[in-house]
């Protein structure tokens, strides 16, 4: 698979991933430009690789799935909403198709590439869909178990009192 510009330029990234050692080249600097963890992973071999034709022989290895990757490539552009109040469901329709936990492996590749805007939209995709589920399923989903309901709060001094088991791992 190729990720490129209209207007080729000499500029080629190797990519291999956890479960495909054949390798993506990403041959387009401004998409390559908006993932910093890729930059810095190419900058000490090719400082003046905005500028200048790059073409890195190595394979850099991506710990994700192939699949992740390219859905973060394919939608990295438009997922790049810094503003909350412009949080709408309908603009993320391809992340809204996914399920929660590939959307949780969507934000943990995301996480590792340092895509900040795009992480706060799959993010807010997420919490929509976590919004119609149970407390258990949605304790489920973040690898934690539900709490009983306790009465903590000790309205004749003014402290909260969980019990000692919350404190424990």
């Amino acid at each position: 698979s190729y990720y490129f510009s209209s207007v080729m330029t000499a500029f080629e990234i190797p990519l291999v991933f956890s479960d495909d050692q054949d390798p993506l080249f990403l041959r387009e600097r401004e998409l390559f430009k908006m993932i910093p963890v890729l930059v810095r992973s190419v900058e000490s071999s090719h400082p003046n690789w905005e500028n200048q034709d790059t073409v890195v022989s190595d394979k850099v290895s991506v710990p994700f799935k192939r699949e992740v990757a390219e859905f973060i490539f394919s939608h990295l552009r438009e997922y790049d909403v810094i503003d909350d109040s412009k949080l709408a469901i309908e603009k993320f329709v391809d992340a809204d198709q996914k399920g929660l936990y590939e959307l949780k492996e969507i934000l943990e590749c995301a996480n590792y590439f340092e895509c900040q805007p795009f992480m706060n939209c799959i993010g807010f995709v997420i919490a929509k869909k976590l919004d119609t589920k149970s407390i258990e399923e949605i304790a489920d989903f973040f690898g934690v178990r539900p709490e009983a309901e306790g009465k903590w709060f000790d309205e004749d001094d003014g402290w909260l009192h969980p019990p000692a088991e919350v404190f424990q791992g």
